[in-house]
């Protein structure tokens, strides 16, 4: 932590548990809150073996409500499902495959879909991260075409910004987005490892970051959030920690994660005497003597695995999906007088 700045990201509780069907993750890829408290958990599932792929419902009282989607071409279905955002009680998800925004209503019933795949304006190819703003308005991450791409609630394009290329406002492979309180528009743009700022119109504002492993520097970012006091939080995917920076872009501290079990987990094991012996006879925060994040992080259970989200709910509580553990880890923010 750096020790000139008033708060600390703290540990709270770990969702979810490995399951490649019904209550559970796999290999979850985004999240986003609803009313009364739920959390719609976005499966991707794994290439090639695609029977995960759905939204899992549950609260942050680990309480589980249920599960929609599968993996198909058919309405209600998703190949590679990417990014989740819940508007007026309506489920949003994108599918950089069918380059497709799917509408589902609270309780998981389809509603509609629309998306035309290719490079002109209104067109997608690859969509991955979406954002709605407080006007209803949907932010799109138009991942291979190298742009954000704004649409109402209902699909209609509106406007857009962003080219490929390394200058400032350009894009190399963008992937997660936020909106902030004032407006502003955060974008990881996950080639160019780095993060950019726009107005709410799409004008460039700054940039921050660099390719690296040091504090400040990013291998793959993937996701962005901004809380209300305006510090900033980035999943560093490829090192496999969540960075978190003032509003000024400067450094305050590195989650490398710090997982507990889930309540799911906890009764798993309970269910299961086998594998909780097999769990108690086996070392699972191992001394490891090296410093390649991704062997460390793939052998110490606690650590994060290729985190790939992160969302901040109404309370304040940051929630990092931990992808290659298939759960999200839930962190608070302790400010020191």
């Amino acid at each position: 932590m750096n020790k000139t700045h008033n708060f600390q990201i703290i540990y709270e509780e770990t969702l979810g548990a490995a399951a490649m069907n019904n209550r559970g993750f796999y290999y979850p890829v985004d999240l986003d809150f609803g009313a009364k408290g739920k959390i719609y958990c976005l499966n991707r599932a794994h290439e090639g073996d695609t029977s995960g792929v759905r939204v899992c419902v549950l609260d942050s009282d680990s309480n589980y409500y249920g599960v929609f989607g599968s993996n198909g071409y058919n309405e209600g279905q998703f190949i590679y499902a990417t990014g989740i955002a819940v508007y007026d009680e309506i489920v949003y998800v994108s599918d950089e495959h069918l380059n497709k925004i799917s509408l589902f209503d609270s309780s998981g019933e389809f509603i509609k879909r629309w998306g035309i795949p290719g490079s002109k304006e209104g067109q997608l190819n690859g969509p991955s991260a979406i954002k709605f703003d407080l006007n209803g308005n949907l932010y799109i991450v138009d991942h291979l075409n190298n742009r954000i791409q704004v649409f109402d609630k209902d699909g209609k394009y509106i406007s857009g910004f962003g080219s490929y290329g390394t200058n400032p406002g350009q894009f190399n492979l963008p992937w997660g987005i936020t909106i902030d309180s004032l407006g502003f528009i955060y974008v990881s743009d996950w080639r160019n490892d780095r993060v950019q700022k726009f107005t709410h119109e799409g004008g460039f504002v700054s940039l921050f970051g660099s390719s690296g492993n040091k504090n400040g520097q990013f291998n793959r970012p993937s996701s962005v959030a901004v809380d209300l006091e305006g510090d900033i939080y980035i999943t560093d995917w490829g090192n496999h920690r969540v960075q978190v920076f003032d509003k000024n872009f400067n450094f305050i501290q590195s989650l490398r994660g710090e997982s507990t079990l889930s309540p799911w987990a906890k009764e798993f094991l309970e269910a299961n005497p086998d594998e909780m012996a097999a769990r108690k006879s086996s070392d699972l925060d191992l001394d490891l003597d090296i410093e390649d994040q991704h062997m460390l992080s793939s052998h110490i259970e606690k650590l994060f695995w290729a985190p790939i989200s992160v969302k901040i709910d109404k309370q304040g509580k940051i929630y990092v999906v931990d992808r290659n553990r298939h759960r999200i880890q839930v962190y608070s923010k302790k400010i020191f007088n």
